[in-house]
């Protein structure tokens, strides 16, 4: 049975990236994927289609069409199957509603049974507020990966996103991913919310132009860089998703902070990097 794994994230925390990259990783080790990109940029199949241009399943929806799995499937790198979700015709803003209906008429059609992939990775929207009750209710998730920076307003929707999680009881692993750190510092700061939210790390990624030079080839650091640092970093993580595929999860329960417990606790390490960067003293003063 194929294993369901979705990676939630602030837009700009880098999770499109990681969603291909991990497909990228998953299709070398030669694992059957099928990549499907919930968000209404229809942006998540970019570095794996080439110069392709996938049909999002909203098109269809709009021009009254029934889609076949080939008509709403494009192949990519290693034959990784994508699917774009696209923009909800008529609507302005992006919903859960709508997202839900789509992922529920994926099911009525059978196109990912059809495609019959050993992993489903979902790109979920980056907006949290497109994420909510009845999309998370549609999904039956295996593993769920919660992407962020260093940066305290994408620790902000990460925690939010946990007290969805949390709420609906997802089954399963459930793990942080830190992307684009720059520093021991931000990784500590952001290894220290993962204890407080009770999650544990399951990848550090570092800020490298290695992936930014291979978005610009159009493709993920697996091909464009298989040698890199990066692309065994990606590798790693691959093989951490199959572990607790074959386990059943790791059996996490994890927690959101309080909103103003996380604040309290975003100020504590203000202190600290006040004192490391600047040499501010505890009562404010300067040295």
């Amino acid at each position: 049975m194929a294993q369901q794994i979705a990676l939630y994230g602030k837009g700009g925390t880098g999770k499109t990236t990681i969603a291909a990259n991990l497909a990228a990783a998953l299709a070398e080790a030669g694992h059957r994927v099928l990549l499907v990109g919930c968000g209404p940029t229809a942006d998540s199949s970019h570095l794996l289609v080439g110069e392709a241009v996938p049909q999002t399943l909203f098109s269809y929806l709009q021009a009254e069409l029934k889609p076949s799995a080939a008509d709403i499937i494009t192949t990519g790198y290693r034959g990784i199957g994508c699917i774009e979700v696209g923009d909800f015709p008529g609507s302005e803003s992006c919903t859960s509603r709508s997202i839900a209906a789509a992922l529920k008429l994926l099911q009525e059609l059978a196109v990912i049974d059809a495609y019959a992939p050993d992993y489903t990775i979902y790109d979920m929207p980056g907006d949290v507020g497109c994420i909510g009750d009845p999309m998370l209710e549609s999904m039956q998730i295996d593993i769920s990966l919660v992407v962020t920076t260093a940066d305290f307003q994408a620790m902000y929707a990460a925690n939010r996103l946990i007290g969805l999680l949390e709420r609906l009881q997802h089954p399963g692993g459930m793990a942080l991913v830190i992307n684009g750190s720059i520093s021991s510092f931000e990784d500590s700061f952001v290894t220290d919310f993962a204890g407080q939210v009770g999650l544990g790390i399951a990848a550090t990624i570092p800020r490298s132009l290695a992936v930014r030079h291979s978005e610009l080839y159009g493709k993920t650091v697996i091909e464009a860089g298989p040698l890199s640092t990066h692309a065994y970093t990606y590798r790693r993580l691959a093989r951490l998703v199959s572990e607790l595929g074959r386990t059943g999860g790791n059996g996490v329960k994890a927690a959101p902070l309080a909103a103003a417990r996380l604040k309290e606790w975003a100020y504590e390490w203000g202190k600290r990097l006040g004192e490391l960067e600047f040499g501010i003293i505890q009562d404010g003063a300067g040295i």
